[in-house]
């Protein structure tokens, strides 16, 4: 052993880098992070978390030649800590034929699942870019992650990783779990998953899709207007949002 540092960044440090930022450029908050390492790697070889920061690849080039009191600031203020929420856009090179949920796959579904009439993943083609709408629920019904044509949000405060690369999200609440995983680098689009609505369980997992005590797996959806939907059709389930008078999730009759 000659005791050289090499020059790969632990995954454990990125991981710390990303959660420090609030999953977010330290600058500008996006997502998509290169590691700055404030004392140059060149003066004195390390992977010390103390003296790096996360930064968006165009702040990283601009901040590069900036004084170091500039980035200890930003690292100890990052742009996302106020705003509490991570900010991106999903896209892919790939052509996207279909979607592996849950073990399960969709193929010309734009309606993926649907509690209550209401879409929480759906999709559609656009030239064989996949265009996504998700919305993953927070205890109150205001989103967790949200998802519009591809518009990505993300709650940054209880979460312990966000790791977002354009065609890849992986959000984990805690180590070792996967919350939710969406990848977009292969002809067959993934999502991994789970959500709780109304005290409901949903679990979208490698082998199976278990609704509560129901459980799917290996199916194929194939031309379906909505593959797999919970709740009677009398009723539709509405968000809450800021135009209602007492913001809730709210039932209303439908059809």
């Amino acid at each position: 052993m000659d005791g050289k540092v090499s020059r790969h960044i632990p995954a454990e440090v990125r991981r710390q880098l990303r959660q420090e930022a609030y999953f977010g450029c330290a600058k500008c908050g996006s997502p998509i992070l290169e590691y700055h390492h404030i004392v140059q790697f060149s003066e004195q070889p390390h992977h010390d978390p103390n003296e790096m920061i996360a930064l968006c690849p165009t702040c990283h080039r601009s901040l590069g030649k900036m004084r170091r009191e500039r980035c200890y600031a930003l690292k100890e203020n990052p742009c996302n800590k106020l705003a509490g929420k991570v900010r991106g856009e999903l896209g892919s090179d790939a052509d996207t034929t279909s979607f592996m949920v849950g073990s399960n796959t969709f193929i010309d579904t734009p309606v993926i699942f649907s509690y209550y009439e209401t879409p929480i993943i759906q999709y559609s083609l656009d030239d064989g870019q996949a265009l996504l709408d998700i919305y993953i629920p927070k205890e109150d019904m205001w989103p967790d992650i949200l998802v519009e044509k591809n518009d990505l949000m993300v709650n940054s405060g209880d979460k312990w990783d966000v790791d977002f690369r354009t065609n890849f999200l992986r959000v984990q609440k805690v180590r070792g779990s996967s919350y939710f995983q969406l990848d977009l680098r292969k002809e067959v689009a993934e999502i991994e998953g789970q959500c709780s609505i109304l005290g409901q369980e949903f679990r979208f997992n490698p082998t199976s899709t278990n609704l509560g005590t129901a459980l799917i797996s290996g199916g194929r959806f194939i031309r379906c207007g909505s593959g797999i939907s919970v709740g009677d059709r009398r009723h539709k389930l509405h968000w809450p949002n800021y135009g209602m008078a007492h913001p809730r999730a709210i039932f209303m009759p439908y059809g």
